[in-house]
């Protein structure tokens, strides 16, 4: 009688591993590179709406004729000024001319390019804009974003 010995090696080997390992490790990877282009989106898109946001409390301000500070009356035109390093909500006819100690500033958490507007100042009651235009901001990405202030005061 012949007898069979029936192996049950059920075991992985080294080299199945390392390749399920490698194609663990690509994966991995390419979901980490999409990710992070989602993230750099996400980032400047936020920057957008803190932009936007300042942008709107200063028309409605305009529009409203709310003036601060002790010696305020009568209201005054309010307005943004932007630069890659802060954002001035102001109160005044310019930034140049504006009253600092009722200034906010607002600092951006990322690091962007900003061109187009500098500065934009809303009238009084209409909310309308004398400089419109737009301001483009992007990243290092390429990632772009427009806000557009039109004559009426609208911001696209």
């Amino acid at each position: 009688m012949e007898s069979h010995k029936i192996s049950n090696n059920n075991a992985f080997t080294l080299v199945e591993t390392l390749i399920v390992m490698s194609l663990v490790l690509v994966i991995t990877s390419f979901g980490f590179v999409m990710s992070k282009g989602d993230f750099m989106r996400n980032n400047l898109r936020d920057e957008v709406s803190v932009i936007n946001s300042l942008l709107v409390r200063a028309r409605n301000q305009s529009i409203n004729t709310m003036c601060f500070g002790d010696s305020c009356v009568g209201g005054k035109k309010h307005g943004v000024y932007i630069t890659e390093h802060s954002y001035v909500l102001f109160q005044g006819d310019s930034y140049l001319t504006r009253d600092v100690s009722e200034d906010e500033i607002v600092y951006p958490k990322r690091l962007i390019v900003i061109t187009g507007l500098q500065e934009i100042v809303f009238e009084l009651l209409s909310g309308s804009s004398k400089t419109p235009g737009n301001i483009v901001l992007s990243d290092e990405n390429a990632n772009t974003y427009t806000v557009s202030i039109n004559t009426e005061g609208v911001i696209i």
